[in-house]
């Protein structure tokens, strides 16, 4: 009874999230691998204070409005990629690299 409760009331934090987000009309842009990058990292370094990533997973899906599928299949995949398994987080740091010394 008391999982029913737990999963209903996320369900409903999720509806809220979509709602929310299709006013701030935020849109992905990048591939689905880098923000899967990007939440496992925030998850990894406690960045962000959640009982399981899947909860972070929900928000970031809300906010975005988009459906991530099976992030732990993601990742496991990601950390046998030949070029390694931070290739989004690590553009990012060269793009705020370069942005900061062109100033």
């Amino acid at each position: 009874m008391g999982e029913d409760l737990l999963l209903n009331f996320m369900n409903n934090q999720v509806q809220t999230l979509k709602l929310r987000s299709k006013k701030a009309s935020l849109k992905w842009n990048g591939r689905k691998n880098a923000l899967i990058e990007i939440i496992y990292a925030l998850h990894i370094s406690n960045s962000i204070k959640a009982k399981s990533i899947m909860e972070i997973v929900r928000v970031f899906e809300g906010i975005f409005g988009i459906d991530l599928g099976d992030v732990h299949n993601a990742f496991d995949k990601m950390k046998y990629r030949e070029k390694g398994v931070s290739l989004f987080l690590d553009k990012l740091k060269r793009d705020l690299k370069m942005h900061t010394e062109e100033k």
